[in-house]
Order: structure tokens, then C-alpha cells, then sequence
């Protein structure tokens, strides 16, 4: 993983889609942590697993603002008709929000009371 990283474009259905780089780091780092086999290096070695799990967590932190900088320091050197059928990914990006309206109100539903049969 290296300074200077790449903003990564493709394009889809007539868009632009960018991202960085960095996220890429994130996907192997995140494999890497995966295939750790944590009770072989417990057995075998005097290894402290705890900091090797908190090296993993911290380095995914730092990648993923390294690439949030990135990507955002991109998109605001555009130009307006630059950003024309553009479309940033950000890692964790596939988030939906729920904007339908929350209807609270009075439920018809009575529970029944086992003390006031």
C-alpha cells in the first residue's frame, strides 16, 4: 500500500462511477485478516494476537479516510460540466437510507391483560 494512490473510474449504464483506490486496500486487507489463522500464531508463537487484531481495525480506518480524502479532494477539483453523469463509490457506499414516512398513530390491536380477564 502505497502514497499517491489512484482514483479508479468505469463506466456504467452512461455513468461515471469513481473511486479510490484505497478501498481496493481495504477488500485485500480485510481478506488478509480473514486467512489470519489466529490459533496457530496463539500456539506457536508468543505473538500478541490482541494488537495484531487492533493493527487490523486501525489500518482500516486509516484507509478509509485516506481514501475518503482522496475521492472527495477529486470530485471538488471538477468542473461543473465534469460532474455531469458522474457518480462517486465510497466504500460502504451500498447503504441505503429508508425515507418513506414513519406513520406513528393509536394501534387497533388490543394485548390481552391476563390479571383482567
Amino acid at each position: 500500500m502505497q502514497e499517491g494512490q489512484l482514483i479508479l473510474s468505469k463506466t456504467r449504464r452512461n455513468k461515471k462511477i469513481v473511486t479510490s483506490s484505497y478501498f481496493d486496500d481495504i477488500k485485500t486487507l480485510r481478506k488478509s485478516r480473514y486467512e489470519t489463522d489466529y490459533r496457530d500464531l496463539y500456539r506457536n508463537s508468543n505473538f500478541d494476537i490482541s494488537k495484531l487484531k487492533g493493527a487490523y481495525a486501525i489500518q482500516e480506518i486509516i484507509l478509509w479516510r485516506k481514501g475518503c480524502w482522496e475521492l472527495s479532494d477529486y470530485v471538488t477539483k471538477l468542473g461543473n460540466h465534469q460532474l455531469e453523469n458522474l457518480q462517486t463509490e465510497y466504500f460502504g457506499s451500498d447503504y441505503t437510507e429508508y425515507t418513506d414516512p414513519i406513520i406513528e398513530g393509536p394501534s387497533d390491536r388490543l394485548i390481552a391483560d391476563p390479571d383482567n380477564d
